[in-house]
């Protein structure tokens, strides 16, 4: 899956894969942080942040 944040400026930062499988990623969009998690099959996980 690609993150897009609707700017050129966007780079990966860290990834890290959890003992479960999730991955978190850091990324960067322009002058923003843009942490993400993923299920161990790669969809986006919805429980994260809440």
């Amino acid at each position: 899956m690609a993150l897009d944040f609707g700017t050129t400026e966007q780079s990966l930062s860290a990834v890290l894969v959890e003992a479960d499988g999730h991955v978190v990623v850091a990324s960067t969009a322009g002058d923003r942080i843009a942490p993400g998690r993923y299920t161990s099959d790669g969809k986006p996980d919805s429980a994260f942040g809440h």
